[in-house]
């Protein structure tokens, strides 16, 4: 597993030295049960570098605060071993890497793979009509993350069925995003919509949601031009589910953990209520596995013909997944 060897890791996080012995601790411990999940279905050091070296800290930090919430240890298992059981397969249309998944929503290379299915199953929604971007926030206030979050769905629950939304709105899809302030270190959480319909006045839906949530009033409307920004949108708010803000304490990440668990972060509405978010699988293709990378790992090693040949043919149309294979070269630093 990738982990952070580096002596003041943890001091960042607190304040005081006693916490940041505590913190200290509480992720050697960590670290400690992260290596006792090696069994069953466990990750290679090359399927792990490859899955989540872009975001290996706080990747760490996320499984702290797990362990801190007495997750089963089915949970910690799985989000321990995502990317395990890594195999490759083809077909006339190219390759793909298939891989176990543990799907929890604060895995971040699983949230890349949810936004572009959800994107995939959005975007037709969208040709040939007018659609905008709308954000929905809450005033600011020192109330538990939980329950601002259950106002914040409660109110655009409420907006939803007001005459001027039914009156511009057709359909759309919701996004909640969850940060802290930078001004007041208050949370933030919000609403990102993709919205179809006819064109709404930014002032009237400011009021509108004044009415609804009796304190709030900031909203932002903008009109998109093209599929390629919708695109980036969905990806943005789907793939990151905790958002870096929440990084930067270690009593707020499980704040935020515990209040996003079993809550819908994406939602579809109106027209577009009811929308399957999943893979669509098309039956015409036909895919051949080539092999697990484990498995052609094995056959490298002994010089095996038919992996080597494998691998070759893989890199040549995937050379960015060389590191699968291959450990990546060390970096040596210049003598003295």
């Amino acid at each position: 597993m990738s982990q952070d060897t580096t002596d003041g890791g943890s001091s960042s996080l607190v304040n005081s030295k006693q916490t940041d012995r505590a913190t200290a601790s509480a992720q050697f411990e960590s670290r400690k049960l992260y290596r006792a999940h090696d069994s069953g279905k466990e990750i290679s050091p090359l399927e792990d570098n490859f899955r989540h070296a872009g975001w290996a800290e706080r990747r760490l930090r996320v499984y702290t605060a797990l362990v801190q919430l007495h997750r089963s240890e089915k949970v910690l298992s799985r989000f321990a071993h995502c990317g395990a059981q890594t195999a490759i397969e083809s077909s006339k249309e190219g390759l793909r890497l298939l891989c176990d998944h543990c799907r929890n929503r604060c895995c971040q290379p699983c949230g890349s793979a949810r936004a572009a299915i959800i994107r995939a199953c959005l975007l037709p929604l969208m040709e040939n009509r007018e659609v905008r971007f709308v954000t929905l926030t809450l005033r600011h206030s020192r109330t538990p993350l939980e329950d601002q979050l259950d106002r914040l769905y409660r109110s655009f629950n409420v907006l939803r069925r007001r005459k001027f939304w039914l009156a511009h709105v057709d359909g759309g899809a919701a996004f909640c995003e969850t940060k802290v302030s930078e001004k007041d270190g208050l949370w933030h959480p919000h609403l990102h919509l993709v919205v179809v319909g006819s064109y709404m006045d930014q002032r009237t839906l400011s009021q509108e949601w004044l009415a609804v949530t009796g304190d709030s009033s900031v909203v932002d409307i903008s009109r998109v031009r093209d599929e390629k920004t919708v695109g980036f949108y969905i990806t943005k708010y789907v793939s990151k589910p905790l958002d870096s803000s929440l990084f930067t304490d270690e009593s707020l990440l499980q704040e935020a953990i515990v209040a996003l668990s079993g809550r819908r972060l994406c939602m579809t509405f109106g027209s577009w209520r009811g929308t399957p978010l999943v893979e669509v699988e098309h039956g015409e293709e036909q895919w051949t596995r080539l092999g697990s990378t484990v498995e052609l790992r094995e056959g490298l090693a002994i010089n095996w013909p038919e992996s080597v040949a494998t691998v070759a043919r893989i890199l040549a149309v995937k050379p960015e997944w060389a590191t699968l294979f291959f450990p990546p070269t060390p970096t040596t630093s210049p003598g003295p």
